[in-house]
């Protein structure tokens, strides 16, 4: 049953939690530095009480300090695997084991890290270890278990759990763990029994409740299960997925006005959550209310822009509103993805019929039935009835994922975009420059404290780089004149988009000092900027969208990519200059990615890295790059990396594509 592996994630965040508190507690360290003690304890501090970040900037600390203390890399995967950073909480697992060999704990939660990743047999290994070392540890045979479920070996599962259960009777979570092996059996009153003792032993464990609900659910037992999903959603308003169940009670209950009310309430609560528009929009659609679900149906596709469900539903929609020619749109898009699909051509021909295109109509209808006889590769998808859209998708899906799982589609979010190229900018006193430049730090003493420059990326210039900074040349210019006024004049204009008078300063700085590299770059920034401006209309400017993957193009194709040519030849001119200028490597990177010269950026972004190890944007993008090419492994490395750095944005980007 598929919903059994939404459960087992769940289980395995309660597990890790529960260990990782047993272990912090127990552990006690003695260390001659006091700081790094103390920051272990603040690590751990920050652990539990979810700031998960802070963690792992805390075990950095230590790491550097010292790098041979196994702990400092077991809590930061502990950190990482809270993030859902499974490949890097993977790596500082396996350190964690090389530095000390008889470490349970680490093989135990690598083991968990393994599961996620789909590495199901690597996991059953670490498991297998752990268990070498310590033969009485529950939970492990209750991981163990999970992953025999996932491998589909039930009997092996209840093997582990009753272990669980027989070397501690009062494990609430083996019980609920053994009830989903009893579900996967049919055997459901076994399964309710479980869940039952796992209720009487910890009573305030909504999961339980949850567990239960879903069984009651299988059952057909409506009722009860509405009323476990009441009782979660009593102690807990927030919980999105009792919200999303009891309405899928409440759809089979025929009460479809709270069916839609609570996938309202889902999406209030997770206002990203593509299943729940999609199952509303169904709902919609039934009661005669298209408009809705056409509205439903476009949040979805904005989410998962290849889903073939949406777009064949959202242009049945369309074809009944009269929208004929956005009826058409989405059944081409549909063929497009899927040409085998004849009830997309036929429904096509219908709204062409429509429009008195009765030669497009036959040619469609034509099609369809060619695919229908001639079709093998394709056929089972070309016989699919159409009310199969019309369904409600139950429990096809991990539930955080919030997404269809057609197993089809895979897109980046519109949320993920790489980070920009890095410009030299007026800053604060008080900003922490991400680079250590000395040419930079000797302007900044030449400048006597009324201006301050450091290194900003484009997307993030706003008014505290335009305001007052008028007034501060001004009396700059009464200390001193020299190529940095007309340099500091560029940059001013730039900020403020006068990009005529910017690259006339530049210039006119370039007359003093023509090899500064320091200039060279800037001029490079404007140029991107002033680019982009003129690319304002064209709306996929620096998306990485893995759903072009068939077209292997990164930009817009309306983009003239030699606008960009000249830029990568500036940079090109600054590394003349200055060789080892890590951001001139990035910016250039960041260009090629725009030319779809992936290759190219890739092996800029490593040259920056391998300049600065701490290049947190480098690492970021490089990684992006990756999934897209479908280097999976390689480009969750490199988001892990970036959020080790602190780049708080490669969280998200991992819990999308590196599960």
């Amino acid at each position: 049953m598929v919903f059994m592996k939404v459960s087992i994630k769940k289980n395995n965040y309660f597990l890790i939690l529960f260990f990782v508190s047993m272990f912090l507690v127990n552990w006690s360290s003695s260390y001659a530095q006091l700081n790094i003690k103390n920051y272990i304890e603040i690590g751990k501090r920050s652990l539990f009480q979810g700031d998960n970040e802070e963690a792992i900037r805390r075990f950095n600390a230590v790491v550097k300090v010292n790098p041979d203390l196994y702990q400092s890399y077991f809590f930061r995967g502990v950190a990482k695997f809270n993030l859902k950073d499974y490949v890097g909480a993977r790596t500082d697992f396996s350190i964690s084991i090389e530095l000390h060999p008889y470490f349970t704990h680490a093989y135990h939660y690598r083991g968990i890290a393994q599961e996620r990743l789909n590495n199901y047999n690597s996991a059953l290994q670490d498991y297998n270890s752990a268990i070498e070392i310590d033969p009485v540890n529950p939970g492990i045979y209750s991981s163990r278990g999970f992953t025999r479920i996932l491998l589909n070996d039930t009997l092996g599962a209840l093997e582990d759990f009753n272990e669980a259960i027989l070397i501690d009777p009062h494990n609430y979570q083996a019980y609920l763990s053994r009830s989903m092996v009893w579900s996967m059996m049919e055997k459901y009153d076994l399964a309710l029994g479980d869940c039952k003792k796992a209720i009487s032993i910890d009573k305030y464990n909504i999961e339980s409740f949850y567990r239960r609900g879903l069984i009651y659910y299988y059952m057909e037992d409506y009722a009860n299960a509405r009323d476990d999903f009441n009782f979660i959603i009593q102690v807990d308003s927030t919980n999105s997925r009792a919200f999303y169940y009891r309405a899928l009670t409440g759809y089979k209950q025929n009460d479809l006005k709270g069916a839609m009310t609570d996938y309202g309430r889902v999406l209030e609560i997770d206002p990203l959550n593509a299943l729940t528009y999609y199952n509303r929009a169904i709902l919609r659609t039934q009661v005669g209310d298209n408009q809705g679900a056409i509205f439903d149906y476009d949040h979805v596709v904005d989410l998962n822009p290849n889903n073939i469900f949406a777009y064949y539903n959202r242009g049945g929609a369309k074809l009944t509103t009269g929208d004929l020619y956005g009826a058409i749109a989405d059944f081409t898009k549909v063929i497009k993805l899927y040409p085998g699909f004849t009830q997309a051509y036929f429904n096509r021909s219908i709204a062409k019929s429509k429009l008195y295109d009765f030669a497009g109509a036959q040619e469609d209808r034509i099609l369809a039935e060619k695919i229908s006889n001639d079709s093998l590769f394709l056929k089972d998808l070309a016989q699919i009835d159409s009310t199969y859209f019309d369904e409600i998708i139950e429990l096809k899906a991990n539930f955080d994922n919030g997404n269809i799982a057609t197993g089809k589609t895979s897109s980046m979010s519109s949320g993920i975009k790489m980070k920009s190229i890095f410009i030299i900018s007026n800053v604060e006193e008080k900003y922490k420059n991400p680079f250590f430049e000395p040419d930079i730090q000797k302007i900044n003493i030449s400048l006597d404290k009324i201006f301050f420059l450091g290194f900003v990326r484009t997307d993030d210039i706003g008014e505290e780089q335009i305001n007052n900074s008028d007034k501060q040349l001004e009396k700059l210019r009464l200390k001193q004149d020299t190529y940095l006024i007309d340099f500091l004049e560029g940059i001013l204009s730039g900020n403020k988009h006068d990009f005529n008078s910017a690259f006339d300063k530049m210039n006119e700085a370039l007359i003093t000092s023509p090899d500064n590299y320091l200039i060279h770059f800037n001029i490079g920034g404007l140029k991107f900027q002033l680019t982009e401006l003129l690319n304002t209309m064209e709306v996929q400017n620096d998306f990485l969208l893995i759903a072009d993957r068939k077209t292997q193009k990164i930009r817009a194709e309306n983009v003239s990519p030699s606008r960009y040519f000249d830029i990568i030849q500036q940079y090109d001119r600054v590394l003349v200059l200055k060789p080892g200028f890590s951001p001139a490597y990035y910016n250039r990177a960041y260009i090629k990615s725009l030319v779809n010269d992936l290759p190219g950026a890739i092996y800029d972004y490593g040259q920056a890295i391998s300049l600065n190890k701490e290049f947190q944007e480098a690492y970021y993008n490089r990684g992006l790059i990756n999934i897209y090419l479908n280097e999976t492994e390689k480009g969750c490395q490199d988001l892990s990396k970036a959020g080790e750095l602190g780049l708080r944005e490669a969280y998200y980007a991992i819990s999308k594509y590196c599960r």
